[in-house]
């Protein structure tokens, strides 16, 4: 008990020495900053790196504003395209998928054909055979649609390059960090 009070005593006085004396330490430490250059001071600017999961939803996010858009500027509803998250047979991963509608309505039709009986073929990919001649023509008066709508719309074909972009900065950096070895490198879906 008598060394703690000595101890604290002891503490007590080294700390009321110092307060006495603060000035005189503080004073070289002052000096010292006014030779340097006065009212300059260094500055270091340190950037953060984004994840790629980060990267990645900015993609996701620029996709569906993109989709937003375009679903909100165009006037044919079959043409409308809707994301969702769907596990492939065999697994319970989910991976996202965007499909217009009148894709979703022609895998319908061919999942009804083959459900009565008449087998098509067996599904390649766990998707039904569809159409292909009604699928191919759907899909060149979409693209026609997209063009049109990016030419007439600047807010479209801003949405489109801030698409392009974050999908560019998001494989520049994966790329990156594969030569690293800093993650696996297998394709995400």
């Amino acid at each position: 008990m008598v060394k703690k009070i000595t101890l604290l005593l002891v503490t007590l006085s080294i700390e009321t020495a110092l307060a006495g004396n603060v000035e005189d330490v503080l004073s070289p430490m002052e000096k010292h900053r006014e030779a340097e250059a006065p009212g300059e001071m260094e500055e270091i600017t340190v950037y953060g790196q984004k994840s790629l999961l980060n990267l990645e939803r900015a993609v996701i996010e620029a996709e569906d504003e993109v989709f937003a858009l375009f679903n909100t500027l165009n006037t044919d509803n079959q043409f409308d395209i809707r994301c969702y998250k769907q596990a492939p047979l065999g697994s319970h991963i989910k991976h996202r998928i965007c499909y217009p509608n009148y894709v979703l309505v022609l895998m319908d039709d061919a999942a009804s054909v083959w459900s009565a009986g008449t087998r098509m073929n067996d599904f390649p990919g766990g998707q039904p055979m569809i159409n292909i001649v009604k699928k191919k023509k759907k899909e060149k008066k979409l693209h026609e649609i997209w063009g049109s709508l990016a030419a007439e719309h600047p807010e479209m074909l801003n949405a489109l390059k801030t698409h392009s972009e974050a999908k560019k900065t998001y494989a520049s950096e994966r790329e990156k960090r594969c030569e690293r070895l800093l993650i696996t490198c297998q394709e995400s879906k």
